[in-house]
């Protein structure tokens, strides 16, 4: 089996199992402030918060003025960059998805469909990772410390 094909065959089984997933969930109020407190009251959701961070204050509590203007401009350009990106592949995928029910459909057209839809998802990873290296340089070195925790802790992709 080649490279490509079990891609595809992952991302198709991930597909198919997440929505699964979703409605198993739905009714489950989350674990939000509100739902937290509603579910466990104060005292549950202050001991979490405590826990956090062991190191320093957060991060994003010691940013000056000149930094909070960069960071803001930062992730303009990126809510920017990112649309136009996310744009594109949702159409990739819908033209896929109608090119795919077509009488005339052919696999190699279809692979050629699906890396197609793959870059996107590669320049939307170039484009977060990007950022948060533009982040960290404009951070002091004491509030990396606390940005970098957060970064290492993170599972998927946003």
């Amino acid at each position: 089996m080649k490279p490509s094909s079990l891609l595809v065959s992952v991302l198709l089984s991930l597909g198919l199992a997440l929505p699964l997933a979703a409605t198993a969930n739905e009714g489950h109020p989350g674990h939000h402030k509100q739902d937290m407190r509603a579910m466990h009251g104060d005292s549950c959701h202050k001991a979490a918060k405590e826990k956090k961070h062991h190191f320093a204050e957060h991060w994003s509590q010691t940013l000056n003025d000149a930094q909070k203007k960069q960071i803001d401009q930062m992730h303009l350009k990126l809510a920017r960059d990112m649309a136009v990106v996310k744009a594109k592949a949702e159409v990739a995928q819908k033209e896929l998805n109608v090119y795919t029910t077509s009488d005339k459909a052919n696999q190699d057209k279809i692979n050629d469909m699906i890396d197609t839809l793959l870059g996107y998802d590669q320049e939307i990873l170039r484009l977060r990772y990007a950022h948060l290296l533009e982040m960290r340089h404009t951070l002091t070195e004491e509030q990396r410390v606390s940005y970098d925790m957060g970064v290492l802790k993170r599972s998927g992709i946003k």
